[in-house]
């Protein structure tokens, strides 16, 4: 067996798989789009709690952080 051939093999084991599936993101979006929708309405300031609300929720993961700031520059 060459190396390739042995690194794929070891990367199916079991123990090498993530423990779940991905990350459903679909409740963010929709949560941003609600934030995009108050602030084009003109409710800034709801629009800033609720982005700052899920910054906080996603404190620890840098994938969310960067959904929701990418959504609050536009």
């Amino acid at each position: 067996m060459d190396l390739a051939s042995a690194g794929r093999a070891a990367l199916d084991r079991p123990e090498h798989r993530p423990a779940h599936g991905p990350i459903d993101r679909e409740p963010l979006r929709k949560a941003l789009e609600t934030a995009r929708a108050l602030a084009a309405a003109g409710k800034r300031a709801e629009a800033d709690e609720t982005f700052d609300a899920l910054l906080a929720l996603a404190e620890h993961d840098p994938g969310a952080r960067k959904l929701i700031e990418d959504a609050r520059r536009k």
